[in-house]
């Protein structure tokens, strides 16, 4: 009988421990896939940030190329007032330096005509002097 519960606890003893290495084959395969999950969550969640960090890159580009384009057209336009504004001034000078020449013709023709007068009542007075001694 002793050797019959010995058999009974033995058989007893290697189904408890089959049950025991089963349930732990079990928490090894599910340890396996939830470590597996987690790896290929890590490399799903690093894709995404390297995509999500390549499209701020991208955008961060495009927004200094529009910036850039901005400030160049900007400088085309400033240039292009700054080319304007001095035409204009050059033009502004040649036409006050034509209106001061036209100026100076008429103030040497009035000269010309105070000379002339000058001298037409010198030569009257001395005539009407001339014309009185006598």
């Amino acid at each position: 009988m002793r050797t019959s519960r010995l058999i009974a606890s033995r058989a007893h003893l290697n189904a408890r421990a089959e049950q025991q290495l089963r349930a732990f084959r079990e928490r090894e395969r599910a340890m396996n896939d939830a470590l597996i999950a987690a790896q290929q969550l890590r490399a799903e969640a690093k894709q995404a940030a390297d995509r999500e960090a390549e499209a701020v890159i991208r955008e961060a580009r495009a927004e200094g190329e529009r910036i850039v384009d901005r400030a160049r057209m900007d400088e085309r336009q400033v240039r292009e007032r700054a080319e304007t504004a001095a035409r204009q001034f050059a033009a502004y000078v040649a036409a006050f330096r034509a209106l001061l020449e036209r100026q100076m013709a008429e103030l040497d023709v009035l000269e010309g005509h105070t000379k002339t007068i000058i001298q037409v009542q010198s030569e009257a007075l001395a005539a009407s002097t001339a014309i009185a001694a006598s």
